[in-house]
């Protein structure tokens, strides 16, 4: 395998995707598939609280502004779920003003993508927060 390739690094770790404007969502899963990681994906902070009230994630990615519960709320909601654990959430926004960053960091997320996503920045929020898995020893 070529160093480039994306190989199988994030193939066992799963993400939950929240984002209320398809194009977007589908823009993002294309980029996670092309990745090879595992992705849920729902429209609304609502779906997201129910989804990962019940199912373990290595990572959330919570687009900020949303219809029935935004992200801030969502993110919220999700950091008092018990047995939840504590997945690194990462707000997905065009906003990138100061203010917009710190509101996100209060509510409990812990680091900040900006729109569009972008392969490359992507990549590089999964390699911050997630372990990719190693080769085995020979």
């Amino acid at each position: 395998m070529k160093p480039t390739d994306d190989g199988d690094a994030f193939a066992s770790c799963r993400i939950l995707l929240a984002d209320d404007v398809a194009i977007g969502r589908e823009i993002i899963q294309a980029l996670l598939k092309e990745l090879r990681v595992a992705c849920d994906a729902v429209e609304n902070g609502e779906q997201a609280v129910r989804l990962a009230r019940s199912t373990a994630y290595d990572l959330i990615l919570m687009d900020v502004q949303m219809p029935v519960m935004d992200g801030i709320a969502a993110t919220r909601a999700i950091r008092t779920l018990p047995g939840c654990g504590r997945p690194p959430i990462v707000a997905i926004t065009a906003n990138a003003s100061m203010a917009d960053h710190r509101e996100c960091l209060n509510a409990g997320m812990d680091d900040f993508l900006l729109k569009p996503v972008r392969k490359t920045t992507l990549r590089a929020i999964l390699e911050k927060w997630l372990r990719p898995q190693s080769t085995p020893a020979g």
